[in-house]
């Protein structure tokens, strides 16, 4: 489901940006220390994929089909912080549709005034920067996942 996927690339959105800060930090490191970055965190980020047979993920060159790294560095982050809010919306949605609704309209109506901190505030969102907010959201959305056996 789209929810499940959504949960699921919020790791690999945040490996990406972790991925980006480190080259950045260390920009003398050579190739097989990027990949080796890569797959330290493949494993911390996505311990359940097995590259087994996949020689190029396998070697920790799975960073190098990310064309963000390459064209609009630190821009992944976006699609995480996008993500949080939506999976908010969502779950108000299952609650209340209308409230979720015009807490939705609210925040588009402040949309290029507003720093992302303060469009959530508008809407009453929890951003990712809380401490404890990001379980606070997949918890509920994971749990909508099993109930629904998706």
């Amino acid at each position: 489901t789209h929810a499940e996927e959504s949960l699921i690339f919020l790791s690999y959105g945040c490996e990406v940006d972790e991925f980006q800060h480190i080259m950045y930090q260390h920009p003398n490191l050579t190739p097989d220390q990027r990949n080796d970055v890569w797959l330290r965190l493949e494993k911390k980020y996505r311990p359940w994929i097995d590259f087994d047979g996949l020689p190029f993920y396998g070697r920790g060159a799975g960073w190098q089909r990310q064309l963000h790294i390459y064209e609009c560095p630190f821009y992944y982050i976006d699609y995480c912080l996008s993500t949080m809010a939506a999976l908010q919306f969502f779950l108000l949605s299952e609650a209340d549709h209308a409230d979720a609704w015009q807490r939705y309209l609210k925040l588009c109506r402040r949309g290029g005034t507003a720093s992302y901190t303060e469009l959530c505030a508008t809407a009453g969102l929890r951003t990712p920067f809380e401490p404890g907010s990001v379980k606070a959201i997949a918890q509920p959305v994971a749990e909508w996942i099993r109930r629904h056996q998706v």
